[in-house]
């Protein structure tokens, strides 16, 4: 009791403490911003990867009647949907002498309506139940297309933010994508098959909607219907084929689980509707996202914890601090200490007060460093802003870290490790000091009283 009496005391009396509580405060809080930033940009990063993750790409090589192999698909358990897709390279001409680079996938709209990562990414239709469509608003006969707002806007210099509302009015517009395709050539010689040759083709469509992900690699992209660009880039006028099944599965399911699965259903529909010997069947390619490059995000946290290694040895100069500090109070207290031992206290008695006391001024200041350091990592893109709107300097670009916003999550399960090392450190710098209390000998202390 009378241990926690003085603990209390000295917190209360003597000011000085409140530098050592300051310091533990600061270094606690610095440690877990740094941590949680660092760690919530390693996680988005992960996550980006695993939107991805969640796909298979099946290749049934160019099969028509693709809406019942689709169909069937759909039907295996842990499956979200399924769909055709084309992907390829091309230019958007947005005006005279403005063309922009895009990457183009060929898609149908009202199977990719069950995705809900893309719905939610698509600035119009996101308000509107009911099926996804490349329907352009006043122009019912018009061709339209997603455009990604990386492709058609670029974010303010200053603030790193796109202008929604200009972005929104370009719905409608005009634009002509130009890319590569298959052009049939006739043979000169009678007799001979016909060739191909790859040219350059052109499709006018309109802005029906824009896409917005707020990754930015991702807002790059350029949507349009798959029909129209199946004939435009594989100059195929009969029917449909699918070129490619992008299959997308359930949350919580993995889609390596669900391989076997669309295999089988590949070489029944294969045999049943097309015909095809097991050779050609075989010759199908199935792909499956197994996982984010783990290598890649080991080296990301080898790095994390380098830089906070160096933030720690920075933070460590608390441990001198609180040395000077507690040797400073056991040099003035020397009476106080003489009178405890000479009432009978024991020489570890003497320690552990000063022991206890540093556990006290660690515990106190780890306290308000949690405080703090989650008030800076919630608010992280506010400080940023004001950074921006008082020094002109702009901490934070997508087009650099890919990612609109900084990443404001705290990461509770590394901020009691922070804790722990602070209090131990407040042990630490408390040690000597406790000692040379536990060796003062109370008759030269109090000879002259």
């Amino acid at each position: 009791m009378l241990k926690l009496f003085l603990w209390l005391r000295y917190l209360r009396k003597r000011k000085i403490v409140l530098l050592s509580i300051a310091a533990v405060a600061l270094s606690c809080a610095l440690l877990i911003v740094v941590n949680s930033l660092f760690t919530g940009f390693i996680a988005s990063l992960k996550q980006a990867d695993i939107s991805g993750m969640r796909d298979i790409i099946l290749i049934p090589r160019m099969a028509p009647k693709y809406d019942i192999l689709i169909d069937k698909i759909e039907q295996v358990p842990g499956v979200e949907c399924a769909s055709p897709f084309l992907p390829g390279g091309g230019l958007l001409r947005l005006g005279t002498g403005d063309v922009r680079e895009a990457w183009i996938c060929g898609v149908d709209a009202k199977r990719e309506s069950k995705d809900s990562d893309l719905r939610q990414s698509l600035l119009r239709q996101s308000q509107h139940g009911g099926e996804l469509s490349f329907d352009v608003p006043g122009y019912p006969n018009d061709i339209g297309g997603w455009v990604g707002i990386g492709v058609i806007a670029e974010p303010d210099e200053q603030t790193d933010e796109y202008d929604l509302q200009a972005v929104r009015n370009l719905i409608g517009k005009e634009v002509v994508l130009t890319t590569s395709g298959r052009v049939r050539v006739e043979p000169d010689t009678a007799g001979e098959e016909p060739g191909w040759e790859v040219k350059r083709k052109v499709l006018p469509f309109r802005i029906s909607d824009i896409f917005y992900s707020g990754v930015y690699y991702k807002d790059k992209r350029l949507y349009v219907p798959y029909d129209d660009f199946y004939r435009l880039a594989l100059g195929d006028e009969g029917e449909t084929r699918a070129a490619n099944v992008r299959i997308r599965a359930s949350e919580g399911t993995e889609a390596v689980l669900l391989k076997p699965a669309v295999w089988r259903v590949w070489e029944q529909f294969a045999s049943e509707e097309l015909g095809r010997e097991p050779d050609a069947i075989s010759r199908a390619w199935i792909w499956v996202s197994e996982g984010p490059d783990e290598q890649f995000y080991a080296e990301l946290r080898k790095q994390m914890a380098v830089l906070l290694l160096i933030f720690g040895v920075i933070c460590s100069v608390t441990v001198l601090l609180i040395f000077c500090i507690f040797y400073m109070i056991v040099m003035t207290k020397q009476k106080d200490i003489a009178i405890i031992k000479s009432c009978g206290a024991a020489s570890g008695s003497a320690a552990w007060i000063f022991m206890g006391f540093g556990i006290c001024v660690g515990i106190v200041g780890s306290a308000f460093g949690i405080v703090l350091g989650y008030v800076v990592t919630k608010n992280i893109n506010t400080l940023e802003d004001w950074v921006r709107i008082v020094f002109g300097m702009k901490l934070w670009r997508s087009s650099v870290y890919m990612f609109e916003k900084i990443p404001n999550e705290v990461n509770w399960s590394a901020v009691w490790w922070i804790v722990l090392a602070a209090v131990a450190a407040c042990v630490i710098g408390s040690l000597i000091p406790a000692v040379v209390a536990a060796r003062l000998q109370p008759v030269k202390i109090l000879r002259y009283e």
